[in-house]
């Protein structure tokens, strides 16, 4: 599965950080490492050793800087720390990966991505057996994971004869290999008892316009599915469920339902979420995806957010799933603290499983906003690095030791990630592999004030965040 949740937007030129592009290699014990800073203000580069003890650091001057550490031993990490000042707020940020992923990199602050849009005006009759109430819905492939990128509703007395004229704004960011993009419309309500569905492969660019005929219109098929989980919902706590079959056609995964399936549970005792509706068929696709994602939150009293994430590959349209939280996907981390001290890294502990000895990716960020200065420092390991229950982050020298995260009585956040999914795909790529899992977390710390719920979006992450990214 691919982006779950894009959060774009400019920030202010003073934080800033251009991207430049590098390519990567892998490094060998006592081999030389370089990479790219790109900082509009003095930043820091450390090299510590495998166990976070500090070896040497370096400052950086302001611009696009070549950073070279020599005789680099095994299992290296390499932390960048630049400052930035944003709406009268004084933002410490760091950022630490293997040595051996860092090779080659460019660490910059993130700026703001171009998405590609075109609108298309949609017109046609309604499937036999409608009426003016039935509903016409268009959904485009995203590309881009378990939201659509457009989702538009008309009804089939829009344009005054039983018909329907509305514009589709497609999202050519998100096109398919050919360069189009793979939309659908759905028909159902009103007199309509059987949902109806079209289908189109090549929406091209240039195309503004497209005309449906009436034997476009084909029957859908009806599903239910379900998701169970343990243990139950006590008071208070609460749970959110979304379930997605796709079709994979052109490198892209096409949605065959109508809307996202999103159920939202806090029925005491509850421990299943049931979901239906209507699904449509690929005529010729034979690979299909089945999305998962479960959310439960969590105050005793601090407020925790645990996901889990799974996607299976089918030969079969994925009709009428049952999967059970834990058992057939990633369990959850239903207990998730970090602690931290000024002159103390921080250390994160969550339950360890034996399930997260496959993992290949595992991603942490904790921050914490006090007195005008935000800290926000995060780790990203390779492999089952980290997966043991606790992540201890590096050594800082003295000097840079003010970039420390710590725990207040408010104002901290923590995000905890760990999947099967390699790292360059879940860190760089919008192509995730058909089979995946991932687990993560989010908790506030020592605080009973709570916790908005924001699921945390799973990669690339290069399209978002607020701290230091890497390229």
């Amino acid at each position: 599965m691919n982006l779950k949740r894009l959060s774009l937007g400019l920030l202010p030129l003073a934080g800033v950080l251009l991207l430049a592009a590098c390519s990567q290699s892998t490094t060998a014990p006592g081999s030389t490492v370089t990479y790219q800073v790109v900082s509009n203000r003095t930043a820091y580069a450390v090299l510590q050793k495998a166990d976070g003890s500090v070896l040497t650091s370096k400052t950086i001057a302001a611009g696009t800087t070549d950073v070279t550490f020599d005789n680099v031993p095994a299992g290296a990490l390499i932390t960048t720390l630049v400052t930035n000042y944003d709406n009268h707020t004084t933002h410490h940020l760091a950022f630490t990966a293997p040595a051996s992923v860092i090779q080659g990199r460019t660490i910059y602050r993130f700026g703001s991505t171009a998405r590609s849009f075109s609108n298309v005006q949609i017109t046609g009759p309604c499937p036999s057996g409608s009426d003016a109430s039935t509903t016409i819905r268009s959904v485009a492939a995203t590309g881009l994971g378990d939201g659509y990128a457009d989702s538009n509703a008309t009804t089939c007395a829009s344009n005054g004869s039983g018909g329907y004229d509305f514009t589709l704004s497609a999202d050519y960011a998100a096109a398919d290999s050919t360069g189009s993009i793979v939309m659908t419309l759905f028909a159902q309500g009103g007199a309509l008892t059987t949902p109806a569905v079209a289908r189109y492969m090549t929406l091209a660019p240039s195309q503004t316009t497209l005309a449906v005929s009436a034997g476009d219109w084909k029957a859908a098929t009806a599903y239910s599915a379900s998701m169970t989980f343990s243990p139950a919902l006590v008071s208070g706590e609460t749970a959110y469920a979304r379930l997605m079959p796709y079709a994979r056609y052109n490198g892209v995964e096409v949605p065959l339902t109508s809307t996202v399936n999103n159920v939202n549970v806090n029925t005491v005792g509850a421990s299943s979420v049931p979901f239906s509706g209507a699904q449509a068929d690929l005529a010729g696709t034979t690979s299909y995806d089945l999305f998962a994602r479960f959310q439960r939150q969590t105050c005793t009293p601090a407020c925790i957010d645990n996901t889990v994430y799974t996607e299976r590959a089918s030969s079969t349209a994925p009709l009428n799933a049952t999967l059970a939280i834990g058992t057939d996907t990633w369990p959850m981390l239903q207990t998730f603290s970090w602690k931290a001290n000024a002159t103390t890294s921080p250390v994160i502990t969550y339950p360890a499983s034996s399930v997260f000895a496959s993992a290949k990716t595992v991603y942490a960020d904790v921050n914490a906003t006090s007195g005008g200065t935000h800290n926000e420092w995060e780790i990203l390991y390779t492999g089952g690095a980290g997966a043991n229950g606790t992540i201890t982050y590096p050594d800082l020298p003295a000097n840079l030791q003010s970039f420390i995260p710590v725990p207040a009585s408010t104002g901290n956040l923590a995000n905890l990630t760990i999947t099967d999914v390699g790292y360059q795909s879940w860190w760089f790529s919008a192509a995730w592999p058909s089979n995946s899992n991932e687990v993560d977390a989010e908790t506030t710390a020592a605080t009973t004030a709570g916790l908005t719920s924001v699921p945390h979006t799973r990669g690339p992450r290069f399209l978002g965040g607020s701290g230091l990214q890497m390229r």
